[in-house]
């Protein structure tokens, strides 16, 4: 046993450690024994991929790797790979992280909170459903990316109002206990059980113990000048978890942003992509950050006022230092894994791959195109994954004798479904740079999430797609 002991604890101090060494190792023979530009490619997105998902080492550390490792491997030079760190989605995620934290540096945050909640309820449940519907829309209109920006500190501010609420109704009950309910019997406090908050359906949380058990709790002698109450009043089973709401808040509000996206042009970059057009000069990314410094340039007061002194409603000094840069080189990381599969030709490899499709039936062909697009937009941004893999899907459905439209719109909306990784989508960089959202938190909540979407794609593109644009 105690060499067991041993081992575990080895393992547990190490673990990182090894996962870091070992790695490499482990996957060498893929580029050693296939030996070609693709093959070192793909060992650098999956060691990549594994480090993200395990959190061996800060996500920030991940995500310079990039800019050592594909000039290392002989993908890319390392000038080509240093301008995938700032490219117009950048720009675009930078823009909206400054407008977000404007919002939550003057509390506007907070009033859109209290809006939700005011239409919605208290309830937790409907709190999120009407915080759902309110990022759809908004997704819907302008780019998800924004959406989730402006969304994420109005969701944080629904939790402190719960937070705050059931802290205040916890004092309350505790001010109202009458001194006669502590019962001292043998140098043993007796406590009865108390009700610690409401459900949502306002009932009280109580232990899930029998009658007899919730009746008294014995618990050792207490000082009652010293004591807390946190010990004077022991917290039940079911007390509400508000960092664990606070993970499933956020996650909502970038699911919804990505579902929300799905339905208009505007909503996500795939679909803009998939009509054929981008512009030249004006893009989403001038227009975020046009937008994101003005807060650090307006004044923060109306400077027609006696005794005005300018100064702007978001000082660079303070959004220095709450800026999550990390994330920022998160993005970039992910904008240098789709330049490495280009430039390597590993999306050829991919549309090898994919040959073994040709030949079955159309219903077959759009379920693997589908799964292929929402696996690979999981390893980088959903634009650069549509970039890749709608050239191929064209020169497919023309060998297949299958409409395009059944493969790109299919893979169009597949690409959409970025939920399990942080490189995958800005909304997903976002919630994860709050620091209340991990790596395990998005794998755990998105593949439910993907499976079922991938599904509700499939049935929508061999159903309602020929009908809608009228093709056979």
């Amino acid at each position: 046993m105690a060499n067991i002991h041993r081992v575990k604890q080895f393992f547990k101090s190490w673990w990182r450690l090894l996962i870091i060494a070992l790695t490499p190792l482990i996957l060498l023979p893929l580029p050693i024994v296939v030996n070609s530009i693709q093959a070192k490619c793909a060992y650098v997105v999956l060691l990549l991929t594994i480090y993200w998902v395990f959190e061996v080492m800060p996500y920030a550390v991940t995500s310079l790797l990039p800019l050592a490792f594909f000039p290392m491997a002989g993908v890319i030079s390392g000038d080509e790979i240093g301008h995938n760190y700032f490219k117009d989605i950048s720009t675009l995620f930078l823009g909206s992280m400054i407008l977000a934290h404007a919002m939550e540096h003057v509390q506007l945050h907070r009033r859109l909170a209290l809006f939700v909640l005011k239409i919605v309820g208290s309830s937790v449940k409907w709190s999120m459903a009407g915080l759902m519907i309110v990022t759809a829309f908004l997704s819907m209109w302008i780019n998800n990316s924004a959406a989730t920006s402006i969304m994420i500190p109005a969701a944080i501010a629904i939790i402190d109002e719960f937070k705050g609420y059931d802290q205040q109704h916890h004092q309350t009950n505790q001010s109202q206990r009458e001194p006669e309910e502590i019962l001292s019997v043998n140098g043993l406090t007796l406590l009865p059980m108390q009700i610690i908050g409401s459900s949502d359906d306002d009932e009280p949380l109580l232990a899930q113990e029998s009658c007899d058990e919730r009746a008294i709790e014995l618990s050792p002698p207490i000082d009652h000048r010293t004591s807390s109450s946190a010990r004077e009043f022991p917290l039940t089973k079911q007390q509400i978890d508000y960092k664990q709401l606070k993970t499933g808040f956020l996650i909502s509000v970038a699911y919804s942003a990505a579902v929300g996206g799905m339905g208009t042009l505007v909503g996500t970059g795939p679909n803009i992509f998939v009509k054929g057009f981008t512009d030249q000069y004006v893009t989403d990314g001038t227009a975020a950050l046009l937008i994101g410094s003005l807060p650090l340039i307006l004044p923060n007061k109306n400077p027609l006022k006696k005794n005005w002194d300018y100064n702007p409603i978001l000082e660079w000094s303070h959004l220095s230092k709450v800026f999550p840069w990390g994330v920022f080189m998160l993005q970039g990381a992910g904008l240098a894994i789709a330049d490495g599969f280009k430039k390597s030709d590993l999306s050829s490899t991919i549309a090898t791959f994919l040959q073994f499709i040709v030949g079955t039936s159309r219903t077959v062909t759009i379920l693997i195109v589908i799964i292929v697009s929402a696996i690979l937009t999981e390893f980088t941004s959903n634009l650069a994954c549509a970039s890749i893999l709608f050239p191929i899907l064209d020169g497919m459905a023309k060998s297949t004798k299958i409409h395009p439209a059944y493969l790109i719109m299919s893979s169009c909306m597949g690409v959409s479904l970025s939920l399990m990784l942080p490189i995958a989508t800005p909304p997903n960089a976002m919630i994860f740079a709050s620091g209340d959202v991990r790596i395990r938190d998005l794998i755990r909540a998105g593949v439910g999430f993907k499976i079922i979407g991938i599904l509700v794609i499939f049935l929508a593109s061999v159903t309602v797609l020929a009908p809608i644009f009228r093709i056979h």
